[in-house]
């Protein structure tokens, strides 16, 4: 009898072992895809921006600000400075992680130069 209670308790302590393991498994696989975004977006702007008064242009905006809301994520560009060949962007982006096993629901800000030439 002993050794089926203790076999029990084993099951239970690996199954809960193998719930976390999957917990975090998704969160980093939503960690990876946030980064692939961002990297979208940095390529983006280096490739279609335009700096237009000291802001990045209106149509780059908003062809990612509509990328990004399809993947809850929110962004923010401020022009930081300028070099004999690049403008330099101050890019911030705003994203969501969550757990399901502890129900953690947080609000990340990612910080990144964007670089436009001249």
């Amino acid at each position: 009898m002993r050794s089926v209670i203790e076999s029990s308790a084993y099951v239970i302590i690996l199954t809960l072992i193998c719930y976390l393991g999957i917990d975090f498994i998704q969160m980093n696989q939503q960690i990876t895809d946030v980064h692939k975004h961002i990297k979208y977006i940095e390529d983006y702007v280096c490739i279609h921006g335009q700096k237009v008064d000291e802001q990045l242009d209106a149509q780059t905006k908003t062809e990612i600000q509509n990328y990004l809301q399809q993947k809850n994520m929110q962004v923010a560009f401020q022009y930081t400075s300028e070099s004999s060949q690049y403008y330099t962007f101050q890019m911030q982006v705003e994203y969501h992680i969550q757990s399901n096993l502890f129900s953690i629901q947080k609000q990340h800000h990612y910080n990144e130069y964007v670089h436009i030439e001249k």
